[in-house]
């Protein structure tokens, strides 16, 4: 579902208008949501128990998969105790990169080809 979501975003980028829009709504949802004041990144707020996004999740590199979960848990920690991590901690714009997609791409482009080779 995250996937078709980013498919989304792709098709709007490509028109003019609705590109200014788009990022216009975008820049503002990620400021309104809050998760980089508490470290985290847009990827961070996948759910880890959709199959895709787990074996996505399986195949990121160790010290990628490390640096998710200490996000993480320092995001918990900051809840329950219902502060924000300090400014200069915050999840910078240029640091909210996609870390995930190249790895959930690969993992539904190979589930839609063995489901084709399954037709076959």
């Amino acid at each position: 579902m995250a996937n078709k979501v980013v498919k989304g975003a792709e098709i709007a980028r490509q028109l003019p208008l609705s590109r200014r829009i788009f990022a216009a709504v975008a820049e503002w949802w990620q400021n309104a949501s809050g998760y980089r004041k508490y470290g985290l990144k847009r990827e961070d707020l996948l759910n880890d128990e959709i199959p895709n996004i787990a074996e996505a999740l399986r195949r990121l590199p160790e010290d990628e998969y490390m640096a998710r979960q200490w996000r993480i848990k320092r995001a918990l920690d900051c809840s329950l105790k219902n502060t924000y991590l300090p400014r200069e901690e915050w999840t910078k714009v240029e640091d909210d990169k996609f870390y995930l997609k190249p790895y959930l791409d690969l993992v539904e482009k190979e589930k839609t080809e063995r489901k084709s080779f399954d037709n076959q």
